[in-house]
């Protein structure tokens, strides 16, 4: 059975992300119907919350940042992330 939360890509994996912005907790929150609720501590301002995601998925996945994207919802909260591993 294909796991729903990370689809597999020919150029890397798809992870659904709903991020919490302001948050007082940094980190993984919860993993619930395929996304994860990722809370930062940055405002949803200027592209700092978008930063803070990537920043935290590339030190959660031990990976650069250049190796994750993402794709859709750069203005919403629900985003689909692009994550490289070559």
């Amino acid at each position: 059975m294909k796991n729903k939360r990370i689809q597999d890509k020919t150029e890397g994996e798809m992870i659904r992300v709903k991020a919490v912005p302001n948050s007082s907790k940094k980190g993984i929150i919860s993993q619930e119907g395929g996304v994860f609720k990722i809370g930062l501590n940055s405002p949803p301002q200027e592209g700092r919350a978008n930063e803070e995601l990537i920043e935290f998925l590339s030190d959660y996945l031990n990976i650069r940042k250049t190796n994750i994207s993402i794709i859709k919802g750069i203005n919403s909260r629900d985003k689909t992330i692009l994550v490289r591993y070559r």
